[in-house]
């Protein structure tokens, strides 16, 4: 979540594609499956089922924009 806020704090709304690189510079360590999941996109969707973010399809650039709640 602090990532897509800093991200969100640029001014722009975070893509998905990239989003785990961009996690990875705060965290090198970081693995979704550490916490039970086989996919980034599962972690991603986990959270937003939590409503600890918003996923939007962005037809523009053909992916999920995220917003942190």
């Amino acid at each position: 979540m602090d990532v897509v806020r800093q991200l969100q704090a640029g001014g722009a709304r975070p893509q998905l594609s990239g989003l785990k690189n961009q996690l990875r510079k705060v965290e090198p360590g970081f693995s979704e499956k550490r916490y039970g999941f086989n996919s980034f996109s599962s972690f991603v969707k986990a959270a937003r089922a939590r409503d600890l973010l918003e996923m939007d399809w962005d037809e523009d650039t053909g992916d999920f924009r995220l917003r942190a709640r």
